[in-house]
């Protein structure tokens, strides 16, 4: 009798907390406002309608431009699947917008303006204008792509959520400019030990925001990496050799990334604020993984170049524009 009553006690609870958690989201949902109106955007669509969605964020680092999209449209030409595209400009300068308007009218991708600056807005908007997309692709305009990208990501996925004894909340690429990815990236090449000789001992996690904070803001630092990265091909092909998943235990930097359109709809959209939001996708992306108990996958055999973050930007921008051949695709298609 009286494990019934404390199992009756346990169900009602149960009862009680996912009504609790459920009257939460919905409240939240009507007090954020996570999708744009119409009149405050515009949105050149040229979606097929299909399952896979690619975000990328961009207007800001215009030179970039021929390296990324070649890329990305190398990517999608080899995928053997239907990709919608969609580049989101959220308050970007009026030149960079008006070559991302060329770029998506030549390769045929939609286009997403905000006139305001909203990160995470934009991309909720993105999602709900592309209904029946399910998986989702996003990555920042400073992110160069090793050939294969969305077939290898996918497959990976899958495999993950095959093998492995954990919930996928979301999947990113070895970048090499990355907290985690780095570590990954130096030793697939053979330079970890050379690495740490120069730099110091590195170990992941606990280093944001403070003064050993090199993954962030070392400018030598993400010169070095670059020096291992080129020719880029050729060492792209070195890291695919790799096979094994890796399950990334700190917060992973989102600027290449895929996740299910169901991660989203269950856990929440990205917050929205009045102006900017950088960064709130990826903590709200990490804090999802650490409070509902997802993990972040990270295939080792997929190499993706990422351009530096903010105090490395110059740095990597003169390094991009000393060596763009051995970064760029050496035939365009």
């Amino acid at each position: 009798m009286k494990s019934y009553q404390q199992n009756r006690r346990k169900n009602v609870g149960d009862l009680i907390l996912s009504f609790t958690r459920r009257a939460y989201r919905v409240c939240n949902n009507k007090l954020n406002p996570y999708f744009a109106s119409p009149n405050e955007y515009v949105f050149i669509n040229r979606q097929g309608g299909g399952e896979n969605l690619l975000i990328i964020l961009a207007g800001y680092q215009p030179y970039y431009f021929d390296a990324v999209f070649e890329r990305v449209e190398r990517c999608r030409k080899q995928f053997g699947e239907h990709l919608d595209v969609c580049v989101c400009c959220s308050s970007a300068p009026l030149e960079a917008t008006k070559m991302l308007e060329k770029i998506c009218e030549r390769h045929h991708y939609s286009l997403l303006y905000f006139r305001k600056n909203r990160v995470t807005q934009i991309q909720n908007t993105a999602i709900k204008l592309h209904p029946n997309a399910t998986w989702i692709y996003k990555m920042d305009e400073d992110i160069i792509l090793s050939d294969n990208y969305f077939a290898k990501m996918k497959d990976a996925y899958k495999e993950a959520e095959a093998s492995l004894p954990y919930k996928v909340g979301f999947a990113g690429p070895v970048l090499n400019i990355n907290a985690f990815g780095t570590q990954s990236f130096l030793k697939a090449i053979g330079k970890w030990d050379e690495f740490e000789r120069k730099f110091g001992r590195f170990l992941v996690g606990g280093m944001i925001n403070t003064p050993q904070d090199d993954i962030h803001r070392n400018q030598e630092w993400a010169q070095y990496i670059w020096e291992q990265s080129i020719p880029f091909d050729d060492v792209a092909a070195k890291v695919a050799q790799n096979k094994q998943i890796e399950i990334c235990p700190i917060r992973f930097s989102i600027g290449a990334v895929l996740f299910k359109r169901e991660f989203l709809d269950r856990n929440g959209y990205f917050p929205v604020y009045r102006e900017g939001g950088m960064g709130t996708d990826e903590k709200h992306m990490c804090d999802i993984c650490m409070e509902a108990m997802y993990s972040i996958v990270v295939p080792s055999n997929i190499l993706v170049g990422h351009l530096g973050f903010g105090p490395q930007k110059e740095t990597c921008k003169k390094f991009y524009q000393e060596h763009e051949k051995e970064i760029r695709l050496a035939n365009v298609d």
